[in-house]
């Protein structure tokens, strides 16, 4: 049986695209000279609006691998958005800050492959799923650049144009809500456990009290969106169902 070689992408530019896709994808970055590695997870915030519109002016959640389960251990670091990755207030109240170190490798990696460079002694180590599809590398190509031989022409291949095709720009103070009550030093938890379900009901004469609360907690995008763990219509559910049972509650 063929080992299958570990997936260092090279392509900076490509290397970018695999971060920048409408699904979470995982990724670690390691340092060639010392060994030292972080690993950390992005997703984007609405994933139909990647796939319908790219990433210009859209959204992405970057978490980072704190325990030993890889799967499940990840807590939140900060947000990329048009080409500028950036601490929120919710990254500062939880603890971390420009010199957290997990901060520090992402915003070096990401910075340099944003211009179009592989900043040196970097390795980008894809985690062996399609970025674009998820399914398992096997062809050796494939594992050379982290996309199935179908997806990598969709997104059009090494070298191909930067995945997003815009400047950079910084977010102003403030853009960013803040989530309150998290303890860096205990896990994460979801809010509450709740499932997201199909389809919401309207609820007669007090829908539109549940539509301001909604669009007020849409202020806070990473609460709202339990971190880019739902999308757009799940987030609107579980939130509509939340507030339908606090304001009946409420009226009791």
């Amino acid at each position: 049986m063929t080992q299958v070689q570990e997936g260092v992408i090279k392509d900076p530019k490509l290397a970018l695209t695999y971060l920048l896709q409408p699904r979470r994808n995982t990724v670690t970055l390691r340092s060639a000279v010392t060994g030292v590695r972080f690993t950390f997870q992005i997703l984007p915030q609405d994933k139909e609006a990647v796939k319908k519109n790219g990433t210009k002016d859209q959204r992405f959640w970057v978490k980072f691998l704190f325990g030993q389960n890889n799967e499940s251990d990840y807590r939140y670091l900060g947000q990329i958005l048009n080409g500028y990755f950036s601490l929120t207030k919710k990254s500062r109240d939880s603890g971390l800050s420009e010199t957290t170190p997990s901060y520090k490798a992402f915003q070096w990696a990401f910075s340099g492959l944003f211009a179009g460079k592989m900043p040196e002694g970097l390795e980008v180590i894809h985690c062996g799923k399609c970025a674009r599809c998820g399914r398992k590398l096997t062809d050796p190509e494939s594992v050379k650049n982290g996309f199935g031989p179908e997806c990598i022409q969709l997104v059009g291949g090494a070298g191909a144009p930067c995945a997003i095709e815009v400047e950079p720009v910084k977010i102003a103070a403030g853009v960013a809500a803040p989530q309150r009550n998290l303890n860096f030093n205990q896990p994460a938890v979801k809010a509450q456990g709740v499932a997201a379900p199909t389809n919401y009901v309207s609820v007669p004469g007090i829908d539109a009290e549940i539509r301001r609360r909604i669009t007020k907690l849409q202020e806070d995008q990473e609460t709202y969106t339990q971190d880019g763990e739902l999308d757009a219509k799940q987030a609107f559910n579980v939130a509509y169902n939340k507030f339908r049972v606090e304001i009946e509650r409420e009226r009791a």
